[in-house]
């Protein structure tokens, strides 16, 4: 059972438009369960889809790329509750990373329903850059879509709650 909803948003067209549904349960453990990825989707069906999803689960707060105004205007018309997310690379990087983790009850706070096929392919395809001095310390900008959604929502979630019960914050 989950306590409440959030969602990550990443905009695209000829890159897909992302929106993942993420549940909050009990434990304070945040669950992938439902995503929307599609290339070449018009703004309109997009936000029409943000506001059926957000609809059909309560969504409380919907995270999209902050450089995305005009989609976060677009899904505030329609009345989906979007707010520019924390879009802080390596921070946001390294919280989901966090929520992945085994806890101590040897159960991740990040997991992914199967049926988060592009999501589950993407964290399979992520990759970071490798310079030639050999340092690596950005990520590669290609099939990161699903991960940039979730990045902002893990990272946006953990800088809203900071000093909560949240042990992930």
């Amino acid at each position: 059972e989950f306590r409440w909803f959030v969602a990550g948003v990443d905009e695209g067209f000829t890159n897909p438009a992302v929106f993942i549904v993420f549940g909050v349960d009990a434990d304070d453990r945040l669950h992938a369960m439902r995503e929307f990825y599609k290339r070449q989707v018009q703004q309109a069906d997009f936000v029409q889809e943000a506001a059926d999803m957000t609809a059909e689960y309560g969504i409380s707060t919907v995270y999209v790329d902050p450089s995305a105004a005009g989609l976060i205007a677009a899904m505030q018309t329609k009345g989906v509750p979007a707010i520019a997310a924390d879009n802080a690379v390596y921070d946001g990087i390294q919280a989901v990373k966090g929520m992945l983790a085994i806890a101590d009850d040897s159960r991740p706070r990040l997991t992914v329903d199967p049926s988060c096929v592009n999501l589950i392919s993407e964290f399979g395809m992520y990759a970071w850059k490798e310079r030639r001095t050999g340092q690596v310390d950005e990520p590669e900008k290609v099939n990161d879509h699903a991960m940039d959604a979730t990045r902002y929502s893990v990272k946006s979630m953990a800088q809203a709650v900071t000093g909560s019960i949240f042990a992930w914050a």
